[in-house]
C-alpha cells in the first residue's frame, strides 16, 4: 500500500514537542518508549492521509516519484486495508492516553475529509487551512503529552511555517490541481499576494516562539523563520523554495528544541 512515507517521515519526530520538556533532562527507557509510541501513531495518521489523498489524485497526478498509485491498479481491498490502518492508530492512540485519542482522531478525520468527501482540498482557504488539522494535532499524540502555553507556541510556530510551505505546494502543483479541477488558495491569491501572505506567516512563526520559550531558544526558530520566508519569496522555482524552506525550519526547530531543553535543565529564560 503507498504510504508514501518517504514525503512525511521528518514530521514522526513532533509528538517530542508536545511532552513536557522536564523530562528531557534525563532520557530514560519511558522517554524513549513515549517517543517511540508517538511516532508510531504520528505515522499512522499520515500514512493514512497520504494514502488516502493518492488514491484519489491518481488519474490526475503526473509525477509517479509523489504518487506511487500513478498507473496501478486499485486493489479490491485497499479500503479495508486503509480502514484497518485507521483503527489500528485510533487503538494505539487511546492507549497513549490523555489528549492523545483525540489529537489522532481530528487528524485522521482531516485527512479523509482534505481528500474525499466533502474533498475540502478543492475549496478555496479552508483546503489549504485542513492542513493544519492533519498535522499539528500529532504534537498530542505521544504518552504523557500535555496542553500547556508553551504548547501553544510551538503548534502556533509548527502551523504558520506548516501554512508558508503549503502555499509553496500548491505553486508547485498549479498545473495539476487546475486539471482535476480543484481551485487552490495560491492560485487565487496570485504571486504577490502570495508573497505578502508568506510574509506574515514568517512573521507569526517568527514572533510566537517569544510567548513561552526561553530566550535562546526563541531567538534561534525566530532566526530560523527569517530565513525560511527568505526562501519562500526567493525567484527560485516553487519546488526548490519549499524543499529549502523545509530544509531551514528542520534545522531551525531542531536546534531551537535543544536550547530549549538545555535552558530548562539550567533553570534559565
Amino acid at each position: 500500500m503507498g504510504l508514501r512515507a518517504q514525503q512525511w517521515w521528518y514530521f514522526l519526530v513532533l509528538p517530542a514537542a508536545g511532552l513536557p520538556v522536564a523530562t528531557w533532562h534525563r532520557p530514560t527507557l519511558p522517554l524513549l518508549t513515549a517517543l517511540l509510541h508517538g511516532a508510531v501513531v504520528a505515522g499512522g495518521c499520515l500514512g493514512f492521509a497520504y494514502a488516502v489523498n493518492g488514491l484519489v489524485e491518481r488519474h490526475t497526478d503526473r509525477d509517479p516519484r509523489k504518487n506511487p498509485w500513478i498507473g496501478q491498479p486499485l486493489a479490491k481491498n485497499s479500503a479495508q486495508l486503509l480502514g484497518l490502518l485507521a483503527a489500528a492508530t485510533a487503538l494505539l492512540a487511546f492507549a497513549a492516553g490523555g489528549d492523545a485519542p483525540m489529537a489522532a482522531l481530528t487528524s485522521l478525520a482531516a485527512g479523509a475529509f482534505y481528500s474525499l468527501g466533502p474533498r475540502v482540498k478543492a475549496r478555496l482557504l479552508l483546503g489549504t487551512g485542513t492542513n493544519v488539522l492533519i498535522f499539528a494535532p500529532l504534537l498530542l499524540v505521544a504518552p504523557g503529552a500535555e496542553l500547556s502555553i508553551r504548547l501553544a507556541a510551538w503548534a502556533a510556530t509548527f502551523s504558520a511555517l506548516l501554512l508558508q510551505n503549503q502555499l509553496v505546494h500548491e505553486q508547485a502543483d498549479a498545473g495539476e490541481d487546475a486539471a482535476a479541477g480543484d481551485p487552490s488558495t495560491a492560485t487565487w491569491l496570485g504571486p504577490q499576494r502570495t508573497r505578502w501572505v508568506l510574509a506574515t506567516f514568517g512573521g507569526v512563526a517568527a514572533a510566537a516562539p517569544w510567548l513561552a520559550l526561553p530566550h535562546c531558544a526563541a531567538a534561534a526558530m525566530g532566526c530560523a523563520a527569517v530565513l525560511a520566508t527568505a526562501a519562500t519569496c526567493s525567484a527560485a522555482k516553487p519546488a526548490r523554495r519549499r524543499m529549502l524552506q523545509r530544509r531551514v525550519v528542520l534545522v531551525g526547530a531542531t536546534v531551537a528544541f535543544s536550547a530549549e531543553i538545555l535552558a530548562s535543565s539550567l533553570g534559565l529564560s
